[in-house]
């Protein structure tokens, strides 16, 4: 398509999609008549942006903060374009309003995906802004710079705020060919600017979910059934009904209610209650019956995802095989703040509270579930279906303690709608941690059967990767960087009828765990460095293959390490990203592992905010940990054994190791960031526990009884 500037901001505007530019399309006409004005002088020219009168510049997100920075870093994108003072800067969140496309927060792509369509959205106004200047002094554009906030013209210096320049600015036409700066030219992109939620954060003023105060607020919380698929069967509430402060007992499908004057009033009223399940017979399933119900299919032969070559052949032939099969558990996300949602259902509208990570699916969600049941209602808005929910359904999105993928899901949503329906007032319904540990969409369990040979010269002829479980994805295995002439990937779905989800870096998290454990082997089978073999390997692959020197120069590889220290390394690239990482450990003679440093090089192509890039990194390098070290989930008859933090522990302070995160430069469009830093941690802690005592690890989490010395 040959396009110009307008039409293409015409068309992208609408796409609701990764190309959304998120200009209105009233501001795509040649001519404005000063629509861009509105009745308090605001400058208000496209979804992204607003100029005030005072020099304010009001910048919107339609990306949710949950610690990954976004608040912060998604406006720099814009005020670099825009040229604008930072220390001008105002940020609100988007409300759900089309313009802005289907509103969903994961896959590390804030960043990548609005890489220029933010961009486009200040260089627009910026240009807008000098024309604006040029037209009131009756200069050339050339002569006119745009800097910090203002406009100045560069032969006599008479300068004018853009708070000044928007009256004219709103009569202009939107200008063609907009060009965005050049990466050497950034003031504002790649500066470690201060998180914008900080202070709030930091001084409890912030609102999460799970914070929010309304009048007359009631709370409410659940108890789900404890067998998945099973449902309620009947309830005794007249104990519970008893206690002081208990306002309503409130069935669902698979669980049951309470609602009450406050938290630990309704807790002690689901504790009350006499519940009988059904459970049919779901209550059969255990851990070790559902990794047999998996290894079945390893000898089956699965979908496709990758076949380079003829690994099959080669493999048929050789004598010489390294096999290895590799087993990983349920994960939960256990985000520190517990599913939450406040509902309200007043004057024919829903209003909802609630900390997620997909706005757009909470309101449909809320939707469906608050207006099924009026008959005369529901019809109507059939017919207006899109207006419907946004005049019908209020989203109020609030900062959130922890996403990880699990806020990719509005089941709790729906549970707050349906017990807010029961009552004339605002409901907020929290989860206890037991519900929410036990009732997750869990990282998948896995198997994995690997086999490869090698060459005359010790190299990989052929690889085959066959892995199999639930929703089990491939990324991450058919996207193997070495260079290996035969490779093949295949894999086989079986639902085990337990819930599972997006979870931190989603297939990469298993399969990079896999792979560069077996790449190991291979290695020590041919008898090189580990290192070494990876680089022989990567030649196809520079930015993983320099990304690897890097953490190697500053890991010191191959340097004597203190007493008792040893290293492993490991590397992958996910989310446009590549990272590598070495950690150095010890085993002691309880054969507990001690994580004693991690150093990480990364590189996410052009950095917008390097703190925040560090501090995500080093946030999925823990939660790596976590699960490498510390927890899983288990089933037995049926339900979840873990329940808490007791059994299913996370990584504590002390056992945190010394993190350097090294940033590789770059000058290509950046990649994810909030997700990259988990793959590599697994193996690289696997492999250097080899090289302490000649154990192979094919399965997390690794346990001291897991570690049986040579």
């Amino acid at each position: 398509m040959n396009l110009n500037r307008r039409d293409f901001l015409k068309i992208s505007a609408g796409a609701g999609g990764s190309l959304l530019i998120g200009v209105n399309l009233s501001a795509c006409n040649d001519v404005n008549n000063g629509s861009y004005l509105t009745n308090n002088n605001i400058f208000d020219p496209n979804i992204w942006l607003k100029i005030l009168p005072d020099n304010q510049v009001i910048i919107t997100i339609a990306k949710m903060e949950m610690g990954q920075g976004v608040m912060t870093a998604l406006p720099m994108l814009v005020a670099e374009e825009l040229e604008a003072d930072w220390k001008c800067v105002r940020v609100e969140q988007a409300s759900l309003n089309p313009e802005y496309g289907f509103q969903s927060t994961g896959g590390s792509n804030s960043i990548r995906k609005s890489w220029e369509t933010l961009r486009y959205a200040g260089a627009t106004v910026r240009e807008i802004l000098r024309l604006a200047a040029a037209k009131l002094w009756k200069v050339p554009l050339e002569e006119c710079i745009a800097k910090s906030s203002m406009v100045t013209h560069t032969l006599t210096g008479k300068h004018l705020e853009y708070g000044q320049l928007t009256a004219i600015a709103a009569s202009l036409p939107i200008p063609d060919n907009v060009s965005l700066k050049s990466h050497k030219d950034f003031r504002i992109i790649g500066k470690s600017i201060d998180r914008i939620d900080s202070p709030s954060t930091i001084d409890g003023s912030a609102t999460y979910g799970i914070d929010v105060k309304l009048p007359g607020l009631l709370m409410a919380t659940i108890k789900h059934c404890p067998v998945f698929g099973g449902k309620l069967n009947k309830y005794d509430a007249s104990k519970a009904e008893k206690i002081t402060g208990v306002k309503k007992v409130v069935p669902l499908n698979d669980a049951v209610a309470v609602i009450a004057d406050n938290f630990w009033t309704a807790k002690k009223g689901l504790d009350a209650l006499k519940i009988e399940w059904e459970y049919e017979s779901n209550n059969k399933k255990n851990t070790s019956s559902l990794y047999k119900t998996l290894k079945f299919y390893l000898s089956q032969n699965g979908k496709v995802a990758r076949n380079d070559g003829d690994a099959s052949s080669e493999l048929s032939i050789n004598n010489t095989i390294i096999n290895a099969e590799y087993e990983l558990p349920f994960q939960a996300h256990a985000t520190m703040e517990p599913m939450n949602c406040t509902a309200h259902i007043h004057n024919g509208i829903c209003e909802i509270w609630v900390p997620t990570q997909t706005p757009s699916d909470a309101q449909n969600t809320a939707f469906e579930y608050a207006f099924s049941n009026i008959g005369t209602l529901w019809r109507k808005l059939k017919r207006h279906l899109a207006n419907g929910r946004l005049e019908s359904v209020q989203i109020h999105s609030t900062l959130i303690g922890g996403g990880f993928g699990r806020r990719l899901y509005s089941d709790y949503v729906s549970e707050a709608v349906q017990i807010a329906k029961t009552v004339q007032a605002p409901v907020k319904l929290i989860w206890s941690r037991e519900e929410d540990i036990q009732h997750d969409f869990y990282n998948p369990l896995t198997v994995h059967r690997l086999r490869a040979t090698l060459g005359s010269n010790n190299m990989p002829i052929a690889w085959h990767h066959r892995l199999v479980g639930p929703d089990v994805r491939t990324n991450g295995s058919r996207t193997l960087p070495y260079d290996i002439p035969n490779v093949l990937v295949d894999y086989t779905r079986v639902d085990l009828d337990i819930p599972v989800g997006p979870w931190r870096s989603v297939g990469h998290s298993y399969n990079a765990f896999v792979t560069e454990s077996f790449i190991d082997e291979l290695a020590y089978q041919a008898r090189y460095d580990p290192l070494t073999y990876r680089l022989k390997l990567l030649t196809n692959d520079p930015r993983l293959y320099t990304t690897l020197e890097l953490a190697a120069e500053k890991a010191n590889w191959g340097k004597p390490l203190p007493d008792g220290h040893y290293q492993g390394v490991a590397v992958h690239a996910s989310f446009g990203s590549y990272a590598a990482q070495i950690a150095e450990i010890s085993v002691g003679k309880n054969n507990n592992v001690k994580v004693h440093r991690i150093i990480c090089a990364f590189d996410c192509g052009i950095v917008v905010n390097p703190d925040t890039v560090r501090a995500q990194i080093e946030g999925g390098i823990i939660f790596g940990l976590t699960a490498t070290l510390k927890s899983e989930i288990s089933i037995n008859d049926g339900r979840v054994e873990q329940s808490n933090f007791n059994d299913f522990p996370l990584l504590s302070m002390d056992e945190t190791p010394d993190i350097e995160i090294h940033i590789v430069k770059s000058a290509e469009s950046p990649g994810g960031v909030g997700e990259p830093g988990v793959p590599p941690i697994a193996p690289a802690i696997a492999n250097a526990i080899f090289a302490a005592t000649s154990v192979r690890i094919r399965k997390l989490p690794i346990y001291p009884n897991d570690i049986k010395r040579a």
